[in-house]
């Protein structure tokens, strides 16, 4: 279902147009290019669908409008001129939506990993934060940072860090849901800010990112590389008012995952004390 309030207009238009002159011989080409459309694999954001509707309405209609008004159909070079015209509007509506998807995904993304960039990611944290003030449920943020990367990049190269940090990030985000946001903060550093989800499960998971990326061995030229994350932990609180608190304080606990030698999980409790997670074997 189309939800945009203009393209349900538009497509309300189009289906009473149909009703009434379904039997004539320009209706039935534009609502069959129509319902291509929609069946194809190009979905149209509903805007896009909405003023598509409107263009192809106005192209059937002046053809109606043609043959009853001059009681003859428009010369075969009249039609061609019009089906080109159809065939163009979908193809700029096609590539104009493909440019905004790229565009909107090149102000979202990070280039190298995929994941949301550092903008988007405070943008959206910070709109959680407050959806959780306002709900009530709880809110859990991970710091993540990769170990020792600074070694890694000097020892093999600003690619083989690259391919590093690629490998770890897509083995983390196989065990992200779906409401879940994901995203770089910057560097070796990544920020995963989980809705609706108890401390409980919040350290369950941290510690699953923590394990899968233990257990991965990334070859590079002549070595292996089995990179490990330490991963802080913070509870959004009501004194939380903005990201920047929760950020601070999951920081804060990174920080001391990393002090306590690395590759594990620490959480800053509501008390504002660190509990350390066992020190894997």
């Amino acid at each position: 279902m189309v939800a945009d309030p203009r393209a349900r207009v538009r497509l309300a238009q189009l289906h009473l147009y149909v009703d009434v002159h379904r039997h004539d011989r320009y209706v039935a080409p534009v609502l069959a290019i129509i319902t291509a459309l929609l069946l194809s694999h190009w979905v149209p954001t509903p805007w896009a669908l909405g003023w598509l509707v409107l263009e192809l309405l106005i192209i059937a209609h002046y053809l109606w409008v043609y043959r009853r008004f001059k009681r003859a159909d428009p010369p075969p070079s009249e039609e061609r001129r019009w089906a080109n015209r159809i065939t163009e509007a979908i193809e700029l509506r096609q590539r104009n939506e493909q440019l905004i998807q790229e565009l909107h995904s090149q102000a979202t993304r990070d280039a190298l990993t995929g994941l949301i960039n550092r903008r988007y990611l405070l943008e959206t944290g910070a709109r959680l934060l407050q959806q959780r003030h306002r709900s009530g449920e709880p809110l859990a943020l991970l710091i993540i940072d990769l170990d020792h990367f600074k070694r890694i990049n000097d020892q093999h190269g600003h690619l083989g860090g690259d391919e590093v940090l690629v490998a770890v990030v897509g083995t983390c985000a196989q065990h992200v849901r779906a409401g879940d946001c994901f995203g770089r903060l910057g560097g070796e550093e990544f920020a995963l800010v989980l809705p609706d989800t108890q401390l409980a499960q919040a350290r369950d998971l941290a510690e699953r990112l923590r394990s899968a990326t233990a257990a991965l061995a990334i070859p590079l030229p002549g070595v292996t590389i089995r990179p490990t994350i330490s991963v802080g932990l913070a509870m959004a609180t009501d004194d939380d008012t903005t990201l920047s608190d929760l950020l601070r304080r999951a920081d804060a606990a990174m920080y001391e995952a990393k002090a306590g030698g690395r590759n594990r999980v620490v959480c800053l409790d509501p008390a504002g004390g660190f509990r350390a997670d066992p020190v894997p074997a």
